[in-house]
Order: C-alpha cells, then sequence, then structure tokens
C-alpha cells in the first residue's frame, strides 16, 4: 500500500502539538554549528555517525587548538600529507579513511571554502558523488548539509526514527525525511529547528528513561 504523505505528515505534526501543549516538547533554535573552517565541519560530519555528540565536540576542538592554521580543504590535505590522518586525529578504525577519501573527492572538485561547500553540497549530482565514498550514506550527507548552512533539511538517525514511530506514522525508511519536513512546514518551523527539538526532546526522553 502506497503511504500517504500528507496523512502522515498531519499524525506526525498533531503528535508533536500535544507533546508542546504538555510541555513535554519545547521549540529549539538549531544551536548546530554552522562551521566557517572546513576541517572542523568535515571532521564532524564524518566522525558523527554512532558517537556521543561530546566525543566528536571534544576532538573537533582539540583540533582547532592544535591546528589553527589549517582552515580550508587544501591547507587540511598538505597537513595529512606530513602525517597519517589517524594519528593527526588520534582515532581509530575507518572513520579517518573516510574522511580521507572526502578530502580527496573534495579537492578534485576545487571545494576548498565552506562558502563553495554550501553550494556544492546542495547540489542533488554531488549528493550522488558523495554517496560513492565508503563509509558516507544518507545520515551523513544530509548531516554535512546541515554544518554547512542548509536548514531545510533532517538528518535522519535514530532519535528522528524513534520519534516517528513514537508518533504512531507508518512509512518507509526512505520516506521519513520528507515527512519530518512536511511536518516542519504544519508547525512552521524551519527544519533545522524541527530536527532540533526532536533530538532534544528524545535525548531527554532517554535519560529520564
Amino acid at each position: 500500500m502506497k503511504t500517504n504523505i500528507k496523512q502522515q505528515c498531519k499524525k506526525l505534526a498533531a503528535h508533536t502539538r500535544r507533546l508542546m501543549d504538555s510541555g513535554e516538547f519545547v521549540r529549539e533554535k538549531s544551536g548546530r554549528e554552522c562551521y566557517t573552517v572546513m576541517p572542523l565541519l568535515l571532521i564532524d560530519g564524518i566522525f558523527q555517525a554512532a558517537m556521543r555528540y561530546e566525543t566528536v565536540q571534544d576532538r573537533v576542538s582539540k583540533f582547532a587548538d592544535e591546528h589553527p592554521k589549517a582552515k580550508t580543504v587544501r591547507e587540511f590535505k598538505s597537513l595529512i600529507d606530513g602525517k597519517p590522518l589517524r594519528k593527526i586525529l588520534k582515532w581509530k578504525g575507518r572513520k579517518p579513511e573516510t574522511l580521507e577519501c572526502l578530502i580527496h573527492l573534495l579537492i578534485r572538485e576545487k571545494v576548498d571554502n565552506v562558502r563553495q561547500f554550501h553550494k556544492w553540497v546542495g547540489g542533488c549530482e554531488n549528493r550522488d558523488k558523495l554517496l560513492e565514498v565508503d563509509g558516507i550514506g544518507e545520515k551523513t550527507v544530509d548531516y554535512l548539509k546541515l554544518l554547512a548552512g542548509h536548514d531545510d533539511t533532517t538528518a535522519v538517525d535514530r532519535y528522528i526514527r524513534g520519534f516517528v514511530r513514537e508518533a504512531g506514522v507508518k512509512c518507509k525508511r526512505d520516506e521519513i525525511q520528507e515527512i519530518v519536513r512536511c511536518a516542519a512546514r504544519e508547525l512552521k518551523m524551519k527544519v533545522s529547528d524541527y530536527d532540533a527539538s526532536i533530538w532534544h526532546y528524545m535525548r531527554n526522553k532517554k535519560k529520564r528513561g
């Protein structure tokens, strides 16, 4: 049976309004960093998957303190040309390799600063190029867009999926983003703010047990 997107959108918006009325759900402004320094944006964007937010932010801050002159993609590449990224970031696993592949992709695409990346990452054809990088999935692409300043998207993670289930919304996994965006319009919220509000609500709910 085909999903009625509009109907499920209204169900999600109605659930959100009920939570707002009870005081459980608070409208939040997206506090997510919109970076002006490319290495910091890329580290956050790639390392966030399956990691605690605080852990990634600590690593981002440490890199900024230790390498203040590395502000563009090319300067980032020059840095890792002299020392493996896994040693610079003190991080094991495949994430450093994924980040290096992304750096090389952006070099080939002549994307060097955040302004250029903001424009580039918004292109449909470039989304496909990002998805070809091993270790980058749909959620990471959308998260990178948020970090670059696009406020019309949401990164569908376990919190978003959990909130949609809680609302009783019936849809396919690949329809969640469209339904969340539609619900944000119903609520007269920016998608990025709705994303942040859901994130805070679900995280607080988890803490409460």
